[in-house]
């Protein structure tokens, strides 16, 4: 019994299933190809190479390409606006 009320649960109301807190496609792609290398200290070390919004889309860019993930515009733009979010905090007139 307590398997079927289990099972009725999970799925909802609707007979869908129930999802997790949704996370932002752009930290999925992040947290799965770029903490491979790096932690976040790469984003508020002093030297760091993007000092500008531009410049980490370039980054961005640049390393999708270096690693093969072939991402369109939406990807490479959703990992920007999660980058920026989380570390940088440029002002969005590029997005």
């Amino acid at each position: 019994m307590r398997y079927i009320i289990a099972l009725v649960m999970s799925f909802g109301l609707f007979g869908v299933p129930v999802q997790a807190e949704s996370v932002p496609l752009g930290q999925l792609l992040y947290d799965n190809h770029c903490t491979i290398c790096h932690t976040s200290v790469v984003h508020v070390r002093d030297e760091r190479l993007a000092n500008s919004l531009s410049e980490v889309r370039r980054q961005v860019s640049r390393w999708q390409k270096h690693l093969a993930l072939n991402w369109d515009d939406s990807q490479i733009n959703a990992v920007l606006q999660y980058v920026n979010d989380t570390f940088y905090h440029f002002k969005r007139d590029v997005l």
